[in-house]
């Protein structure tokens, strides 16, 4: 069971009313099922049924498959709630409007107060909404009335106080506060003659009464009728009295009742001559007492807003409870209707009720008599011709009134049938220890003999047409069939199981459906072959039972139904045609009011009447009641497209319609109103698509993805908890053809595929041509690659040759500016040392050799030792040898002097200050003051070493 069905089930079995006194069926509904606030205050209905409710937080819906709550600016109560046509008028504190549905299915609201001024509404409340015509909605205030005529809002001041605006047919009444009753007709309230009766007497209820007439319900007077002709008069009908003290408050017609809403009694159900026909109050299941609105919906159902929930209640349910608490009265095993008194036989004895003055209806288990000599375990009753039996624990007795004789000693009896041997007539019961017979004497049934030759304790017992007995073991459920040719010759018993065609030897039972004898399995149903003597499933019936197969019992009932008893559950079909329709379902879910599971019974009581015996008392089902109860429709809820951006809506549901190819994917949403009572089993099928039905999921929906182009037809069926059909719902709509196959584009699509073709070929010849140009190409270039990589190698290789050759003329220049570097150092040291002995010479030959011509020399000396001639050479080759070592110092140390270079160029041959002196012509001490001033000018650390640094640039 899914979801929804078990929260409707939970509803009905924390709130439905099983009473003893009336067959009323109440639902109450509490704020934690439609999440609104406790207090309700209106009611009305679309013309699918979906109700519409004024809460105090919004207003309510239920279509039959869930709530929802819509609410005005500022969440504020609704009081008032009209419904006309596709339009939902409500009425709030100052402010009214309606709800639509939109393009997308989805409510919206149109605020009809907001244009007025804040004074023409100050303090408003909006307390009736009704229609005046075809074309003009009222909605009242206290001393106003706002008439929408479906395009502009009048104002229309009264000059006095009135209590309800009221509508019975084409009238319109009210009260004054302070006065009488006035009628609303060409735009004006006129005074009704002869309503002074009434004054200030707060009338709340104007209903049709008769032809010409109209029922009035006041708070203070109770109930009128007033006729246009004569008048008003008071309806001294007998539920008046009661009425008088009960407040009304609100009142509803259905044709043939009235329902008078009260906020002190409850809801008085009044027939036309004024005679209480029912009380619906605490007492009898209701939630509440002060019945704020009441509202009969087309169903045959009364709704009623109340001031703690919601509850509707439905009326002639097919299935009355006769149980109580209080009283433990055994399990019922069989029940009788004899000489106007009613009997029921259960495990602790026989117990009877008159019917002279009551209705079986009306019977309560508390006024049940027992029967004395009929205490213990009682079996069956059984009425044959003007006897009524009684099969027992301690024998068979006749009842009679409330005394009880016994017939025979033999105990346990469970079936009492007519059999016929040898051509006299006799009646068989089947007891805990034998066959039992009965033969008519003087025109009354008497205790014959025990047939010889059967002694197995039976429970079910059927006589097939070849007079043969099958009887099933009462503790084992063995069969056997049974033979008798004379009624004093010893019975032929033949053992039937699984060596027969059953699926074990225990476990089953004997039972008939038209006169052909079958046999309950917990693995299905099977019959007797008598051509071939043999058991064989029976599937010709299995396939219409469902999960009914596996029944444990088959109750005959009437000339063409039978009920099967699948405990807790047991489902009434009908025989039509060699074919099984079920017709009646019921699951007896309440744990005081339960089917007995091993042996369930249902007995006929006449025609339109059968009786479930239940664990603590019984349950009157009515054939013809059930035959007049409304047949819910079923109605399409919605129907979504699956699209890209998520569901789109179809709003609104037309007759037929046609969606695009890019829509194949629908979800179709399906209710009906009968599942606010119970729940409701529904299947579909999408004809032109599939072709069996499938059972819905729990939020009622049918999602079908990648459909086909062309027609289809969606169809739901279903059956409420009594298993009554419901009228079905078919949808016809149109996949529409998708581009790809319409004539216009396939004539479209052969000259693209033409051109395209053509198009193709060429491409396919300049592609042939180009990958020949290219293979041609490719041929060369793979030739001229490898002449190009041929040319590159040799270009390397000359590459190479010129690079060795440089690296060795640089080297060879390296080893040039050294050996020159050398010489030189070593021509200026010569030279040094040659001009050191002259002026040591000039010393020791002042006299002898004249200064002037050793100065002569020494400045000669000095010359060749500062030829610049020597620098520039070197420079040259140190610059070939070093790639242009002085220009790139130059630019990155822009300070260096050319002194400073030139030291530099003898660093980066790595020369020590003693090599370097003599090529600068200096001191080795000014070589390290020159060397100082460098690193300072280069930027070096203490630490870091300055040739090192010299050699790396």
């Amino acid at each position: 069971m899914n979801t929804l069905k078990r929260i409707l089930l939970l509803i009905v079995l924390t709130y439905s009313t099983l009473c003893s006194a009336s067959n009323i069926d109440i639902i109450n509904i509490q704020k934690d099922t439609y999440e609104g606030f406790s207090k309700n205050w209106a009611i009305d209905f679309d013309n699918k049924g979906t109700a519409y409710i004024g809460n105090e937080a919004g207003l309510l819906v239920f279509d039959g498959l869930s709530w929802e709550i819509l609410k005005v600016m500022g969440n504020k109560t609704i009081r008032s709630v009209f419904v006309d046509g596709s339009r939902v008028y409500v009425g709030s504190f100052e402010e009214f409007g309606y709800w639509e549905r939109g393009v997308n299915g989805k409510f919206f609201y149109t605020s009809l107060s907001e244009d007025l001024t804040q004074k023409q509404l100050r303090n408003d409340m909006i307390w009736k909404i009704v229609a005046n015509g075809d074309d003009e909605i009222i909605f009242q205030a206290f001393n106003t009335l706002y008439r929408y005529n479906k395009q502009t809002v009048e104002v229309q001041e009264i000059g006095y106080g009135i209590i309800f605006l009221l509508k019975a047919k084409n009238q319109i009444i009210a009260q004054q506060t302070k006065g009488n009753l006035v009628s609303y007709t060409n735009n004006k309230f006129t005074e009704i003659p002869g309503s002074e009766v009434l004054h200030q007497s707060f009338v709340r209820v104007f209903l049709p009464f008769g032809d010409d007439a109209y029922l009035i319900g006041s708070a203070k007077k109770g109930l009128y009728i007033w006729s246009p002709e004569k008048g008003f008069k008071e309806w001294k009908c007998n539920a008046q009295a009661e009425i008088l003290e009960a407040n009304i408050n609100s009142g509803s017609f259905d044709g043939e009742n009235y329902y008078i809403g009260t906020l002190d009694k409850g809801v008085f159900v009044i027939n036309k001559n004024g005679d209480i026909i029912n009380r619906i109050e605490i007492a009898e299941g209701l939630e509440s007492n002060s019945i704020l609105d009441t509202k009969c919906d087309e169903y045959g159902r009364l709704w009623l807003a109340l001031n703690r929930g919601i509850s509707c209640v439905s009326f002639n349910k097919p299935i009355q409870f006769i149980t109580s608490r209080k009283q433990h009265f055994g399990i019922v095993q069989s029940v009788a209707v004899f000489n106007n008194d009613f009997y029921v036989a259960t495990n602790q004895g026989v117990y009877y009720h008159s019917l002279s003055s009551k209705n079986i209806n009306t019977l309560k288990l508390e006024d049940f008599k027992p029967i004395d000599q009929l205490k213990g375990q009682a079996w069956r009753l059984k009425k044959i011709n003007d006897q009524l039996f009684c099969t027992h624990n301690r024998g068979t007795f006749e009842i009679k009134g409330k005394d009880a004789i016994k017939v025979t000693n033999t105990g346990g009896g469970s079936n009492i049938k007519p059999i016929t041997i040898n051509g006299e007539d006799y009646l068989l019961e089947n007891t805990y220890t034998s066959l039992v017979t009965y033969k008519e004497v003087d025109g009354e049934y008497k205790f014959n003999k025990v047939l010889r030759g059967f002694f197995e304790p039976s429970r079910n017992m059927e006589i097939d047409r070849q007079n043969n007995i099958w009887v099933s073991h009462s503790r084992r459920k063995e069969i056997f069939k049974v033979s008798v040719d004379d009624i004093d010759t010893p019975l032929n018993k033949v053992r039937y199981g699984r060596r027969n065609g059953l699926p074990k030897n225990f476990g089953n039972k004997v039972c008939k459906i038209d006169e052909r004898i079958v046999f309950t399995s917990p693995f299905g149903l099977f019959t007797y072959d008598e051509l071939r003597d043999s058991i064989v499933r029976y599937n010709k019936m299995e396939r219409y039972l469902n999960e009914y197969k596996l029944a444990n019992n088959i109750i005959k009932s009437g000339s063409t139904d039978y009920w099967f008893t699948l405990p807790p559950k047991a489902a009434l079909f009908r025989l039509e045609s060699d074919t099984l329709r079920k017709v009646f379902e019921y699951t007896f879910s309440n744990p005081f009011s339960s089917l007995d599971e091993k042996h369930p019974e249902i007995i006929d009581l006449n025609d339109s009447i059968n009786i479930f015996c239940l664990e603590n008392g019984f349950a009157i089902f009515n054939k013809q009641a059930y035959n007049n109860t409304t047949q819910f429709p079923i109605h399409l809820k919605s129907v979504l497209l699956r699209t890209k951006k998520g569901l789109k809506t179809v709003f609104p549901i037309g007759d037929e319609n046609r969606f695009e190819y890019a829509n194949n994917n629908i979800v179709f949403e399906f209710m009906s109103m009968t599942s606010v009572s119970a729940p409701v089993d529904y299947e579909y099928k999408l004809e032109g698509h599939n072709k069996r039905w499938l059972k819905a999921n729990s939020r009622n929906r049918a999602y079908f993805s990648n459909l086909k182009w062309g027609t289809y037809t969606f169809k739901v069926r279903g059956e409420d908890a009594y298993g009554k059909k419901l009228l079905p719902v078919n949808y016809k709509f149109t996949i529409r053809k998708p581009y790809f196959i319409k004539p216009g584009f396939i004539i479209l699509s052969c000259i693209i595929c033409i051109v395209f073709l053509f198009i193709i070929s060429s491409l396919i010849r300049k592609v042939i041509k180009k990958k020949r140009s290219r293979l041609i190409d490719k041929e060369k270039n793979k030739w001229d690659k490898i002449h190009s990589e041929e040319k590159k190698e040799q270009e390397e290789k000359m590459v190479r040759l010129k690079n060795d050759l440089l690296e060795k003329e640089i080297q060879h220049q390296s080893t040039e500016l050294a050996n020159r570097t050398i010489a030189t150092i070593k021509r200026k040291e010569v030279l040094n040392e040659v001009r050191t002995e002259i002026i040591k010479q000039q010393e020791n030959l002042k006299v002898s050799y004249p200064e002037k011509y050793m100065q002569r020399i020494i400045r000669m000396i000095d010359r060749s030792i500062e030829d610049e001639d020597d620098w520039t050479v070197f420079r040259s080759h140190f610059d070939r040898a070093h790639e242009d070592f002085f220009k790139r110092v130059k630019q990155k140390y822009p300070d260096l002097t050319p002194k400073d270079l030139r030291l530099c160029a003898y660093l980066k041959m790595n020369l020590s200050t003693k090599e370097i002196a003599p090529l600068m012509n200096v001191s080795s001490r000014s070589v390290e003051v020159q060397r100082y001033k460098v690193r300072k000018k280069l930027g070096l650390d203490h630490d870091e070493n300055l040739t090192e640094f010299i050699i790396l640039l």
